[in-house]
């Protein structure tokens, strides 16, 4: 692929990611490409409102879905991907924004202010960061598995 195509595919591999209230009221979204379905209303209708707290990943049409909470804070952090994909840094992702969002807004957040949350650039470099940690180990992997084996010296 083209330099930009292959750029453009590293940029979008995630479909979306929203920080809501568990009342529903969205704090923070990045789309990184329309939904065709609506992947964060089927989780909060079939996983949510049924309270299947055990889980915290589902399908949805063509998409994964990964979830974490903020219990003390009544938050729900989403992430949203093409099921195909194996995102290896979804975890970290989820639980970086997560501290992150919790540093920068909590108080206002128990203040109930509901508005406002400039969350773009911290969460593209969590983003980032975490995409470039998933790559590394990915390499390594692939230098370790592939790395002919150190012929033996014998005396």
């Amino acid at each position: 692929p083209t330099l930009n195509r292959q750029l453009k595919e590293d940029i979008t591999m995630l479909d979306n990611f929203t920080i809501f209230t568990k009342n529903g009221v969205v704090l923070w979204k990045k789309e990184f490409e329309r939904l065709k379905a609506n992947p964060i209303d089927f989780l909060i209708r079939t996983i949510l409102l049924e309270e299947r707290s055990g889980c915290n990943a589902a399908v949805c049409d063509s998409y994964a879905l990964k979830w974490t909470f903020a219990n003390e804070l009544d938050l729900i952090f989403v992430v949203v991907y093409q099921k195909m994909l194996q995102l290896l840094y979804v975890d970290e992702l989820l639980e970086a924004a997560k501290r992150e969002f919790l540093a920068l807004f909590k108080d206002r957040i128990i203040r109930r202010e509901i508005y406002d949350y400039c969350f773009d650039k911290e969460f593209e470099r969590i983003h980032h960061e975490c995409e470039e940690n998933a790559n590394m180990a990915k390499r390594t992997v692939m230098q370790t598995k592939y790395q002919p084996a150190a012929k033996s010296k014998s005396g």
